[in-house]
């Protein structure tokens, strides 16, 4: 079988220094961030939806990982929580902090895709500039400055008429 080997936009991220364990993100992608930005929004229904339980039960928890995984997934465009939290559910507290393994998650992730995707936005417009200018210099004439209070009453209707012919 041969393999078709072409760039795709994704941008590789080890977790916790661990290059056996990957995430891919596509930065390139035109809705990344918007779905980032909704991000934060959509967990929040769901935060909404716990928080005021004062007995969670066991299924509730396993719902609500798994609600958080498929809104994180959904965001970045690709699985992401596998790869970051395993079996692990990504709600788990973290003693040290009082955050969520996945509020810990975003809080590490999301500076570097927002300096990630502002470089590839910053690439992709500098590249766009070289074009357009590599496309147009051949094109635009190179025009002479003419003085018109300085040129005679025959010159301003040759100029005129090669215009309108």
């Amino acid at each position: 079988m041969q393999s078709i080997n072409f760039d795709t936009g994704y941008k590789t991220y080890a977790i916790n220094d661990n290059e056996n364990n990957v995430i891919k993100i596509n930065v390139g992608d035109h809705n990344l961030r918007a779905r980032m930005k909704e991000l934060p929004v959509r967990l929040s229904v769901i935060e909404d939806k716990y928080k005021n339980i004062e007995n969670i039960t066991e299924e509730q928890c396993v719902e609500a990982d798994k609600a958080v995984r498929a809104e994180m997934n959904y965001a970045f465009g690709t699985d992401i929580a596998t790869p970051v939290f395993g079996s692990l559910n990504c709600l788990t507290v973290l003693p040290d902090s009082g955050k969520s393994v996945a509020q810990s998650f975003l809080e590490a992730l999301m500076p570097i895709i927002k300096n990630d995707v502002d470089e590839y936005v910053e690439k992709i417009q500098n590249l766009k500039k070289s074009k357009v200018t590599q496309y147009l210099e051949p094109i635009t004439p190179a025009v002479e400055k003419i003085d018109i209070e300085k040129l005679s009453p025959e010159e301003k209707d040759r100029i005129l008429s090669e215009m309108f012919t």
